[in-house]
């Protein structure tokens, strides 16, 4: 699977009822997630905090949701993350985009849809009119499937930063220069 095959939008409530039975599993963090689409996603867009966008697959099947936000990763913790540029970079805190959540509908795991998603992610970062260095998130390290997908995608765990309540830091280069082009953007 790969971008073309997924039909992203900005959530609304139309869209928001169409979600009605989406569920990505019944792990705790998928509660989490489930929970966060139906209760939290309209009112924190409302409020500017971030932008979930919905996607569809190709017979306009609800299959899965990101949110995503401005962040910023703290240079001088970022130092624990071997990169020229944070050592380099001018100011105390360095550009990313926040993947604050990235669920998909639990027929649909296993499939490319979430590396197809993360690849028109990474695309919509690279083309942002301002600066943005990295792909951040916060996963659950119980979610090992999502830990696995998320690292053979590119993300790293920066060193010395330690899981808090479960939650990893993990970080991706938009510019690492020794990472290969995703193959969802070729």
């Amino acid at each position: 699977m790969n971008e073309t095959d997924i039909q992203p939008h900005i959530l609304t409530p139309e869209h928001l009822s169409r979600f009605a039975t989406f569920t990505c599993g019944d792990e705790e963090w998928c509660v989490t997630l489930n929970d966060f689409l139906r209760e939290n996603a309209i009112p924190e867009g409302a409020d500017r905090m971030n932008t979930t966008y919905v996607f569809y697959n190709g017979d306009e099947t609800p299959v899965a949701y990101a949110t995503l936000s401005a962040s910023q990763i703290d240079r001088d913790r970022g130092r624990s993350f071997p990169l020229i540029m944070l050592s380099r970079a001018m100011y105390p805190f360095v550009p990313a985009l926040l993947i604050g959540r990235l669920a998909v509908e639990i027929h649909q795991q296993g499939t490319g849809l979430g590396t197809a998603i993360l690849g028109w992610i990474e695309k919509m970062a690279v083309e942002l009119p301002v600066g943005c260095r990295f792909l951040a998130l916060h996963v659950d390290v119980r979610n090992t499937r999502a830990v696995e997908m998320y690292e053979r995608y590119g993300f790293e765990v920066p060193k010395h930063i330690r899981p808090r309540k479960n939650e990893q830091l993990m970080l991706y280069d938009l510019i690492d220069l020794q990472r290969q082009p995703s193959s969802s953007l070729a």
